[in-house]
């Protein structure tokens, strides 16, 4: 590329985003691999996250639950090519994975009445709904490939009334046949942990599927907030020094694995921290600050991830074996984009599909 070559970077990251506060600043952008803006457009509810087509062509924006709608726009410069509703009595709940063909799309949604959880599949050609089948558990969220296009994973978040007092948690881990919907295992956390919400996933080089949880118990002692299920059916946690555990305030908004496939990482928005762990000896590497982080993913370096903030700040942190360094790649002078929930990543290996 000549030297003032005015080609645009290709887009590496997806995030839903807020280019002013409030309801008519909602939008959705992509970043270039130094974190700059390649593209952005206006969006007319709040995203979650951003999922892209396995060939990189096309971008599915799902919006925040309860959502009313799944946005598809061209993942080279955002524009729109279709915006698919929820189904009646019915709501999205912010996340979908495309099977490995680009041709159908896989998204959770909550019965308006009773949150009831079903898995939605889209014909992307024509934006059709062509079958839905049920999560085997109550609200859920993320959901991702154990096996493209045979198994998935979906995180059941478990909560009936998030307005009540005391919530009822009926949360739990499910693997399902993507073909029928068939369950095909079940995993749910011991009574004294039932407060807490399997929120988020992340699939790792050796089979196993990190998952980061929301205490709704406030009051409850300080519990594990990030765990395994191997491949094996076995339920594990990832252990953090209690000064660490404390700094994750019970919440965590969002969970990655590496380009390697071995290091897991958790954000928590509400404690301002990263935390990082090494999967295959289960050690735990260290944590970065930054206000109100929450979107991360893989970065093209091996042990390196992206995150951003809801403060608009965007950053570069690298886990090594022994430490965990920071580098910020953006700071903007008056906090926007504020970015939300997830940060989505090309390409972002085998682990993750």
């Amino acid at each position: 590329m000549g030297l003032f070559s005015r080609k645009k970077a290709d887009p590496r990251y997806f995030s839903a985003c807020n280019f002013m506060p409030g309801p008519q600043g909602y939008g959705a952008a992509a970043l270039d691999a130094n974190g700059a803006i390649v593209w952005q457009r206006a969006m007319p509810a709040r995203g979650h996250t951003l999922e892209l087509s396995p060939d990189g062509t096309l971008c599915a924006i799902i919006d925040r639950k309860p959502g009313a709608a799944i946005t598809f726009c061209r993942s080279e410069d955002g524009a729109l090519l279709n915006r698919i509703a929820a189904a009646d009595g019915h709501h999205f709940d912010g996340h979908a994975v495309f099977n490995r063909g680009g041709t159908l799309l896989y998204a959770t949604e909550s019965a308006d009445a009773d949150q009831a959880g079903r898995i939605a599949v889209f014909d992307i050609a024509d934006g059709s709904r062509v079958a839905a089948f049920a999560t085997h558990g109550i609200e859920p969220h993320e959901l991702i490939w154990v096996e493209p296009d045979r198994a998935l994973a979906v995180g059941n978040g478990g909560i009936r009334d998030r307005m009540a007092m005391e919530a009822e948690i009926e949360s739990s881990l499910v693997l399902l046949d993507a073909g029928d919907g068939a369950l095909l295992a079940k995993h749910e956390l011991e009574a004294d942990l039932n407060s807490l919400s399997i929120r988020h996933l992340a699939h790792s080089a050796a089979g196993e599927i990190v998952f980061a949880m929301q205490d709704q118990d406030a009051a409850t002692e300080w519990r594990p907030m990030v765990g395994l299920l191997g491949p094996d059916g076995e339920l594990t946690f990832l252990d953090l020094p209690l000064d660490d555990l404390m700094r994750l305030r019970g919440y965590c908004g969002s969970a990655a694995i590496d380009r390697s496939g071995t290091i897991a990482a958790v954000t928590s928005p509400h404690g301002g921290v990263a935390a990082f762990w090494h999967l295959p000896d289960r050690r735990y590497l260290g944590h970065v600050e930054l206000r109100d982080c929450c979107g991360i993913a893989a970065a093209e370096e091996c042990g390196s991830f992206v995150f951003t903030s809801g403060a608009g700040t965007r950053v570069l942190a690298t886990a090594a074996s022994h430490d965990v360094t920071a580098l910020v790649l953006e700071r903007p002078v008056n906090n926007l984009p504020q970015w939300d929930n997830h940060l989505t990543a090309r390409g972002a290996g085998t682990a993750n599909q």
